[in-house]
Protein backbone atom coordinates (compact mmCIF):
# COMPACT_ATOMS: atom_id res chain seq x y z
CA UNK A 1 0.00 0.00 0.00
CA UNK A 2 1.70 4.00 -1.05
CA UNK A 3 2.92 5.58 1.95
CA UNK A 4 0.22 8.29 3.40
CA UNK A 5 -2.85 6.27 1.24
CA UNK A 6 -5.02 5.47 4.47
CA UNK A 7 -4.58 8.60 5.49
CA UNK A 8 -5.19 10.10 2.08
CA UNK A 9 -8.42 8.15 2.20
CA UNK A 10 -9.66 8.89 5.78
CA UNK A 11 -9.40 12.56 4.15
CA UNK A 12 -11.33 11.46 1.24
CA UNK A 13 -14.03 9.70 3.52
CA UNK A 14 -14.37 12.41 5.25
CA UNK A 15 -14.93 14.78 3.10
CA UNK A 16 -17.54 12.77 1.33
CA UNK A 17 -19.52 12.38 4.68
CA UNK A 18 -19.21 15.72 5.01
CA UNK A 19 -20.55 16.77 1.87
CA UNK A 20 -23.34 13.95 1.84
CA UNK A 21 -24.57 15.27 5.55
CA UNK A 22 -25.22 19.29 4.71
CA UNK A 23 -28.46 18.51 2.73
CA UNK A 24 -30.16 16.09 5.73
CA UNK A 25 -28.31 18.57 8.49
CA UNK A 26 -30.15 21.54 6.55
CA UNK A 27 -33.00 19.81 6.19
CA UNK A 28 -33.40 18.40 10.24
CA UNK A 29 -33.49 22.63 11.17
CA UNK A 30 -36.70 23.24 8.47
CA UNK A 31 -39.55 24.35 10.69
CA UNK A 32 -43.08 25.12 10.10
CA UNK A 33 -44.15 28.95 9.76
CA UNK A 34 -46.04 28.21 13.32
CA UNK A 35 -42.36 26.93 15.02
CA UNK A 36 -40.97 29.85 13.28
CA UNK A 37 -42.69 32.68 14.86
CA UNK A 38 -42.75 30.97 18.07
CA UNK A 39 -39.18 31.11 17.81
CA UNK A 40 -38.96 34.41 16.98
CA UNK A 41 -41.72 35.21 19.53
CA UNK A 42 -39.24 33.56 22.68
CA UNK A 43 -36.15 35.44 21.37
CA UNK A 44 -35.14 39.29 22.40
CA UNK A 45 -34.06 41.47 19.78
CA UNK A 46 -33.18 45.31 20.97
CA UNK A 47 -35.32 48.17 19.63
CA UNK A 48 -32.25 50.21 19.67
CA UNK A 49 -31.10 48.15 16.43
CA UNK A 50 -31.92 48.22 12.51
CA UNK A 51 -32.93 45.24 11.25
CA UNK A 52 -32.84 43.48 7.64
CA UNK A 53 -34.93 40.53 6.62
CA UNK A 54 -34.51 38.28 4.43
CA UNK A 55 -36.91 35.61 2.92
CA UNK A 56 -36.41 33.37 -0.21
CA UNK A 57 -39.31 31.88 -2.75
CA UNK A 58 -39.71 29.48 -5.37
CA UNK A 59 -41.46 31.73 -7.86
CA UNK A 60 -39.95 32.94 -10.79
CA UNK A 61 -39.58 36.13 -9.85
CA UNK A 62 -37.44 34.95 -7.10
CA UNK A 63 -35.22 32.61 -9.04
CA UNK A 64 -34.19 35.53 -11.00
CA UNK A 65 -33.40 37.72 -8.61
CA UNK A 66 -31.00 35.13 -6.85
CA UNK A 67 -29.30 35.07 -10.08
CA UNK A 68 -27.65 38.12 -9.31
CA UNK A 69 -26.90 38.03 -6.10
CA UNK A 70 -22.75 38.69 -4.32
CA UNK A 71 -22.99 35.50 -2.42
CA UNK A 72 -26.50 34.09 -0.97
CA UNK A 73 -28.41 32.01 -3.36
CA UNK A 74 -31.67 31.81 -0.75
CA UNK A 75 -32.37 35.56 -0.92
CA UNK A 76 -34.82 36.69 -3.39
CA UNK A 77 -36.63 39.56 -1.26
CA UNK A 78 -35.51 42.04 1.51
CA UNK A 79 -36.75 44.92 3.58
CA UNK A 80 -35.74 47.01 6.38
CA UNK A 81 -37.34 47.61 9.95
CA UNK A 82 -36.95 47.82 13.56
CA UNK A 83 -39.12 46.35 16.80
CA UNK A 84 -41.35 47.95 18.59
CA UNK A 85 -43.66 47.08 21.05
CA UNK A 86 -42.48 43.29 20.85
CA UNK A 87 -42.98 43.20 17.65
CA UNK A 88 -41.29 44.25 13.78
CA UNK A 89 -42.28 46.17 11.45
CA UNK A 90 -40.78 45.83 8.23
CA UNK A 91 -41.12 48.00 5.51
CA UNK A 92 -40.30 46.91 2.28
CA UNK A 93 -41.06 47.32 -1.91
CA UNK A 94 -43.06 44.45 -4.05
CA UNK A 95 -44.59 44.09 -7.06
CA UNK A 96 -47.57 42.20 -5.81
CA UNK A 97 -50.82 42.74 -7.81
CA UNK A 98 -53.81 44.18 -6.38
CA UNK A 99 -51.71 46.78 -3.91
CA UNK A 100 -52.02 50.29 -5.17
CA UNK A 101 -48.66 50.96 -3.45
CA UNK A 102 -45.36 48.87 -3.66
CA UNK A 103 -44.47 49.94 -0.56
CA UNK A 104 -45.71 47.64 2.27
CA UNK A 105 -45.46 47.59 6.10
CA UNK A 106 -45.81 43.68 7.38
CA UNK A 107 -45.28 41.74 10.51
CA UNK A 108 -42.89 38.30 10.49
CA UNK A 109 -46.46 36.68 9.92
CA UNK A 110 -47.10 38.66 6.76
CA UNK A 111 -43.46 39.05 5.58
CA UNK A 112 -43.43 35.25 5.54
CA UNK A 113 -47.08 34.18 4.82
CA UNK A 114 -46.70 33.13 0.99
CA UNK A 115 -46.82 29.51 0.58
CA UNK A 116 -43.65 29.64 -1.77
CA UNK A 117 -41.57 30.94 0.78
CA UNK A 118 -39.01 28.50 1.69
CA UNK A 119 -36.65 30.60 3.81
CA UNK A 120 -36.16 33.77 6.35
CA UNK A 121 -33.52 35.58 8.26
CA UNK A 122 -32.92 38.55 10.42
CA UNK A 123 -29.55 40.49 10.15
CA UNK A 124 -28.82 42.85 12.93
CA UNK A 125 -26.96 46.28 12.60
CA UNK A 126 -25.89 47.76 16.27
CA UNK A 127 -26.64 51.72 15.94
CA UNK A 128 -26.94 54.67 18.36
CA UNK A 129 -30.48 56.18 19.42
CA UNK A 130 -30.23 58.83 17.41
CA UNK A 131 -29.68 56.87 14.29
CA UNK A 132 -32.45 54.74 15.32
CA UNK A 133 -34.49 57.97 15.41
CA UNK A 134 -33.83 59.30 12.07
CA UNK A 135 -34.39 55.79 10.54
CA UNK A 136 -37.76 55.77 12.03
CA UNK A 137 -38.33 59.20 10.45
CA UNK A 138 -37.18 58.12 7.49
CA UNK A 139 -39.14 54.95 6.77
CA UNK A 140 -42.08 56.70 8.43
CA UNK A 141 -42.27 59.58 5.74
CA UNK A 142 -42.45 56.66 2.65
CA UNK A 143 -46.51 55.68 3.17
CA UNK A 144 -47.33 58.98 2.27
CA UNK A 145 -45.77 58.50 -1.18
CA UNK A 146 -46.79 57.19 -3.94
CA UNK A 147 -43.93 54.18 -4.61
CA UNK A 148 -44.05 52.13 -8.00
CA UNK A 149 -41.91 48.82 -8.23
CA UNK A 150 -39.22 49.56 -10.43
CA UNK A 151 -39.65 46.28 -13.28
CA UNK A 152 -36.49 47.84 -14.99
CA UNK A 153 -34.16 47.88 -12.21
CA UNK A 154 -32.98 51.73 -13.08
CA UNK A 155 -31.25 53.68 -10.44
CA UNK A 156 -32.35 57.23 -9.62
CA UNK A 157 -35.64 57.29 -10.57
CA UNK A 158 -37.20 58.85 -7.51
CA UNK A 159 -40.34 57.06 -5.98
CA UNK A 160 -39.54 53.89 -8.30
CA UNK A 161 -37.75 51.67 -6.52
CA UNK A 162 -37.18 47.91 -6.01
CA UNK A 163 -36.81 46.30 -2.99
CA UNK A 164 -32.75 45.87 -2.30
CA UNK A 165 -33.28 49.44 -3.78
CA UNK A 166 -35.11 50.78 -1.25
CA UNK A 167 -33.23 49.31 1.41
CA UNK A 168 -29.78 50.54 0.53
CA UNK A 169 -31.51 53.71 -0.26
CA UNK A 170 -33.10 54.02 3.28
CA UNK A 171 -29.61 53.21 5.37
CA UNK A 172 -27.75 55.52 3.09
CA UNK A 173 -29.84 58.00 4.27
CA UNK A 174 -29.28 57.84 7.83
CA UNK A 175 -25.82 58.16 7.71
CA UNK A 176 -24.20 55.07 9.29
CA UNK A 177 -20.67 56.08 9.24
CA UNK A 178 -18.59 54.37 7.19
CA UNK A 179 -21.40 51.44 6.23
CA UNK A 180 -22.42 52.86 3.20
CA UNK A 181 -23.91 50.84 0.41
CA UNK A 182 -22.95 51.48 -3.54
CA UNK A 183 -24.30 49.75 -6.70
CA UNK A 184 -22.41 46.88 -8.27
CA UNK A 185 -22.05 46.30 -11.85
CA UNK A 186 -22.79 43.35 -13.44
CA UNK A 187 -22.24 42.09 -17.47
CA UNK A 188 -25.71 40.34 -18.64
CA UNK A 189 -24.63 37.43 -20.61
CA UNK A 190 -28.13 35.99 -21.01
CA UNK A 191 -29.53 36.97 -23.77
CA UNK A 192 -33.01 36.39 -21.47
CA UNK A 193 -31.64 38.97 -19.44
CA UNK A 194 -31.01 41.60 -21.67
CA UNK A 195 -33.85 41.02 -23.65
CA UNK A 196 -36.46 41.72 -20.78
CA UNK A 197 -33.82 44.50 -18.81
CA UNK A 198 -33.10 45.95 -22.58
CA UNK A 199 -29.57 46.47 -21.86
CA UNK A 200 -25.64 44.42 -22.24
CA UNK A 201 -24.72 45.96 -18.28
CA UNK A 202 -26.99 45.94 -15.31
CA UNK A 203 -25.98 48.57 -12.22
CA UNK A 204 -28.28 47.78 -9.29
CA UNK A 205 -28.56 46.76 -5.96
CA UNK A 206 -28.05 43.00 -5.47
CA UNK A 207 -30.96 41.47 -2.87
CA UNK A 208 -28.02 40.47 -0.55
CA UNK A 209 -26.51 44.09 -1.11
CA UNK A 210 -25.41 44.13 2.44
CA UNK A 211 -23.57 40.94 2.40
CA UNK A 212 -20.76 43.24 0.88
CA UNK A 213 -19.79 44.58 4.02
CA UNK A 214 -19.88 43.12 7.65
CA UNK A 215 -22.04 45.42 9.22
CA UNK A 216 -25.11 43.49 9.69
CA UNK A 217 -24.77 40.00 11.95
CA UNK A 218 -27.01 37.40 10.93
CA UNK A 219 -29.06 36.43 14.09
CA UNK A 220 -31.73 33.92 13.35
CA UNK A 221 -31.77 32.30 9.69
CA UNK A 222 -35.10 29.64 9.28
CA UNK A 223 -35.48 26.99 6.44
CA UNK A 224 -39.46 26.41 6.55
CA UNK A 225 -41.37 23.50 5.54
CA UNK A 226 -44.20 23.40 2.76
Amino acid sequence: MPLGFTENFEKVRASFFFILFIPYSWAALSQTREEVLESIKRSTFSNKNIYLFCRGTTSKPGLIAGHFNLKDTNITHVGVGYTENNSFCIFNVSDLKGYDNALLIDSVNSFIASPDVYYFSIWEYKTTGRKMQRMKRILKSYPGRKIVFDVSFSLNNDDTLYCSEFCATVLNSIGLGTCHFTPVKKKLNDRLFVTILKREELIYYPVDFFRATNYFRLTKEFKIDK
